[in-house]
């Protein structure tokens, strides 16, 4: 490096932040993982599984398949203790964004590959704030349209390219000094394998356009989730649609996550 700060810019989960400037004069940040971390979280998670698989003695938590989110919540931290996925992924959804040719207001940071290794990744400097320190009307700022944007961007990431930002959160969505919204902070991301993407595509069409569920139900059977079940199409729709009609019927702001697993474990159930 041609500088580097030894004072972290930030701490970011199981890493922390500095600028650097690189020998060809470029501004960097390097993100560097933690000593002692991995092994810390692994106990912890340890502990978690002991606890999901004795909260099985009660039926919701069965149904709910507590073991299971500790096993995905183990291979997410697995991931995100390695540098290389994580660049790999924050690389990926960088070239997605311009998949259809727009997105011109929303950027990634550019990975420096040269520079990364097991526990460290260096990429691009960006200038800008978190967008919760922006004053909405201040210098004539559409803050909702910039939300929208990066909004937009997570959607069409989630539905159709694979993988996704996991942990959206203002300090990781960052408004620039040249007017790009930015995701920042690619450790914690998730994958939808295409057959779940298909059944939340419907599941979007059916609740927010045509009301027509039995594209769902096909989704649904295409997971082998009911392909046992002795009813046709148009009855799992009904199913489906009285449970998560009203859910995603309504503003995305009133949705409640609890809701929405309370509806998942009630369509399990059923």
């Amino acid at each position: 490096f041609e500088s580097f700060d030894d004072v972290p810019l930030a701490a970011a989960s199981v890493a922390q932040v500095h600028g650097c400037v690189l020998r060809d004069g470029r501004r960097a940040v390097v993100k560097v993982q933690r000593p002692g971390i991995a092994h810390r979280m692994l106990v912890d998670l340890r502990a978690a599984y002991m606890g999901a698989k004795l909260l099985q003695l009660f039926e919701f938590f069965r149904i709910a398949n507590t073991p299971g989110i500790i096993r995905d919540l183990y291979n997410a931290t697995m991931t995100e203790l390695n540098a290389a996925v994580e660049a790999d992924r924050q690389d990926r959804f960088r070239r997605n964004i311009s998949a259809f040719g727009d997105n011109t207001f929303v950027t990634v940071p550019e990975v420096y590959w040269q520079w990364c290794g097991p526990r460290v990744i260096c990429m691009e400097r960006l200038q800008g704030k978190p967008v919760d320190r922006v004053v909405p009307g201040q210098d004539d700022l559409d803050t909702s349209l910039l939300v929208r944007r990066g909004v937009k961007v997570w959607m069409e990431a989630v539905l159709c390219h694979g993988p996704f930002h996991g942990d959206v959160h203002a300090g990781n969505l960052w408004l620039l000094d040249d007017g790009r919204v930015a995701l920042l902070d690619f450790g914690i991301v998730g994958e939808l394998p295409e057959k779940w993407r298909a059944l939340l595509r419907a599941l979007f069409r059916a609740a927010l356009l045509d009301g027509d569920f039995t594209a769902v139900a096909q989704s649904v059977r295409a997971l082998g989730v009911a392909a046992d079940l002795d009813l046709d199409d148009a009855a799992v729709g009904r199913q489906v649609a009285e449970i998560f009609g009203p859910l995603l019927g309504q503003d995305v702001g009133e949705l409640r996550l609890s809701e929405l697993i309370g509806a998942l474990v009630s369509l399990g159930r059923k």
